[in-house]
């Protein structure tokens, strides 16, 4: 009997395990080629190790709960435990091989969609996948009972999927997935000595703490003018700080912009152009954490996106205080905090989110997630745990996902704006979308308005927790000595026919962030039009601190147009997109631009063709001025092609 039900359990095993590998398989399938863009081979490698370890960690225990649950079954009759166990794992190994069809077929659409075959929407994939799926069910669950000697898995194959070889080949994955998930070592920073070294010489310091919130367009905050109270308490610091009206994202979406803004380099120097890429190599220790560290600061981050998160980015050693993304999705923390690595933080939460997916795009109304895993509040809950620890002086970042995409607002600020029950949902937006990416039709705007109307809730509740966040620092006296700088990675569209943010469109309302800096002994508003972008932010901190920028930063420092002096150099910035470049070859695709003046040039790399736009008109770019004011437009792209040699070679 001890024989029969150990066979029983290994089979199980085998079988749960056997499902989640080739969870795996398809899911490296799908997303290798984007990988090996940002990743080393031997990256990718750890990468799908890391995933290998997961599944086959989840097959186990599945593995286990199963034979637990079989049990009763199979005493059912203990004078016939032999037949019984034998039934339950053909019924398992079935039951296998129907998911695994399942799973080819869902990949198959994909690829189809992939390569053009046809074009569907995400319902209609999640649909046909649900409906090719179901029909493998009832084929083979009638074929089960009316022909079994035709879907009844044979002795041999039996044999074959529950021995000694199977186990085996199971056995090894989970080492080789280990061996992998842990051979590539977090980058190491300075040693005791030399923090406490440098520590004991910086006594006395001020205090930095930069918040950054997710998809803040400076166009929809009151700070700005907009015609609703989005930022009250943005505007309330605004009033006793420097703003900056004209400040400009390096790029178009998360990653490449919060390294901008904590290297003080654009893209192109940092390699840094995809969500899941990282520093490496000496650019590792390029950031700014590192130089306020190696000066005696305590350095700290609360980061609620992966896709921000330092670990992942490639400098996590250079954060004294470094907790995992205050998320309330277990599966994406715990993945996140397991395993630092790009590609897993880009698909993190995979196992977690992929059923409600798609349950709430099959039922938007009965499944739909109505409210935030990210809601900022805990943010700066985690941040102010952070604050409890930390010795001064200090340098802490708090990167904010709200107000980015799901615009899920709750009450109070839930209908604040928008008093209907539209948008309640992801799914609900999905229909307003073209066919490809987050396009739209000129004749649905007036759906997109009231889209934005949501998001717009959703940057007042970002804005009332950072209000919260400013009471308590000042309630426990953190705020004394304390210098605040509030920005943004990037910002949102809902023009131009494009809605969102990332890809190679450069909209004004995309790459226009807000800028806020409050130093210490600052009592009045000072609003600077100057142009400048994100690799201003670290200069800008290291000169408060009273420390040297170092020659690798790209950028300068804003402190000078904050004490009133006007600077030598012409005021301009950049903003580059490279996401479909690999990250260990040279340029060939993306976009490249520069805002001067009263005017927006943008390059396509791949073309060469540049289009020139008013920036007051940048917000759609439907205006292209290249032939009307040819002058301006020769001008920008030599200042374009200078300025960045090695993206332009020979041009410059």
């Amino acid at each position: 009997m001890a024989r029969a039900l150990t066979a029983l359990w290994a089979s199980l095993l085998c079988f749960a395990s056997l499902i989640a590998l080739l969870v795996v398989f398809l899911q490296v399938l799908w997303g290798i080629d984007g990988w090996l863009f940002y990743e080393t081979v031997r990256e990718t490698v750890s990468d799908v190790g890391a995933r290998v370890v997961i599944v086959l960690v989840i097959g186990g225990v599945v593995g286990t709960g199963a034979f637990l649950l079989t049990l009763p079954y199979v005493f059912w009759r203990s004078t016939d435990l032999k037949t019984r166990t034998a039934g339950v794992a053909r019924a398992a190994l079935a039951i296998t091989l129907l998911i695994g069809l399942c799973g080819i077929c869902g990949l198959m659409i994909r690829w189809a969609m992939t390569i053009g075959l046809f074009d569907l929407r995400n319902k209609t994939y999640i649909l046909s996948w649900a409906g090719l799926s179901l029909l493998l069910v009832v084929v083979f669950s009638v074929g089960y009972v009316f022909a079994p000697k035709y879907f009844v898995p044979s002795n041999d194959l039996m044999r074959a999927s529950s021995g000694r070889g199977a186990r085996r080949l199971i056995l090894l994955a989970a080492v080789g997935g280990l061996l992998a998930a842990f051979s590539n070592p977090l980058p190491g920073g300075m040693t005791g000595l030399q923090l406490q070294t440098a520590r004991r010489k910086l006594r006395k310091g001020k205090n930095v703490i930069l918040v950054t919130f997710d998809a803040l367009s400076m166009e929809d905050t009151s700070l700005n003018g907009y015609h609703l109270p989005t930022t009250p308490n943005i505007d309330a610091l605004a009033r006793k700080s420097a703003s900056f009206t004209n400040f400009y994202a390096s790029s178009t979406f998360t990653t490449p912009c919060v390294v901008s803004i904590l290297t003080g380099r654009y893209p192109s120097n940092t390699h840094v152009y995809h969500y899941g890429g990282r520093l490496r190599g000496e650019g590792s220790s390029q950031t700014l954490p590192n130089v306020l560290r190696a000066g005696g600061y305590y350095t700290a981050a609360s980061v609620a996106n992966p896709g921000a998160h330092p670990a992942c980015l490639g400098f996590g050693a250079e954060f004294d205080l470094l907790p995992d993304p205050p998320i309330k999705d277990f599966a994406t923390r715990e993945a996140t905090g397991i395993f630092h690595s790009g590609a897993l933080a880009n698909d993190a939460g995979f196992f977690g989110r992929i059923v409600p997916y798609i349950l709430e795009n099959l039922g938007p109304r009965e499944f739909g997630q109505t409210h935030s895993s990210h809601p900022p509040n805990m943010s700066f809950e985690q941040a102010e745990g952070l604050l409890d620890k930390l010795q001064g002086p200090f340098f802490l970042w708090v990167h904010v996902y709200a107000p980015h995409f799901p615009y899920l607002p709750e009450p109070p600020y839930l209908k604040k704006f928008l008093p209907t029950d539209e948008f309640r949902t992801h799914a609900d937006f999905a229909n307003i979308f073209d066919q490809k990416g987050y396009t739209y039709s000129a004749s649905v705007q007036p759906v997109i308005d009231r889209a934005r109307l949501r998001y717009d809730e959703w940057v007042a509740q970002a804005d009332g927790a950072f209000g919260q966040f400013l009471a308590t620092l000042e309630r426990t006296g953190h705020s004394k000595d304390t210098a605040i700088i509030v920005s943004a990675d990037h910002g949102e569209s809902f023009a131009g026919g494009y809605v969102g943010h990332g890809g190679s469109r450069q909209l004004r309302p995309i790459i226009h962030v807000p800028l806020v800096v409050h130093v210490p002994g600052m009592t009045e508003a000072h609003q600077i039009s100057t142009v400048a972008d994100e690799t201003r932010v670290a200069p800008t901190i290291l000169e408060i601190a009273g420390m040297e920028q170092p020659p690798w930063m790209d950028g300068r420092s804003l402190c000078a147009l904050m004490r009133g002096e006007s600077e030598l150099e012409p005021a301009r910035a950049f903003t580059q997109y490279f996401e479909g470049n690999n990250a260990f070859k040279p340029i060939h695709s993306g976009t490249v631009g520069v805002i001067e003046g009263e005017h927006q040039y943008v390059i396509d790399v791949g073309s060469g063709v540049g289009s020139l736009y008013d920036l007051d008109e940048a917000n759609e770019q439907r205006n292209d001025l290249s032939v009307q004011k040819p002058d301006v437009a020769a001008d920008l792209r030599a200042v374009i092609q200078r300025r960045f040699p090695d993206v332009f070679p020979g041009r410059g």
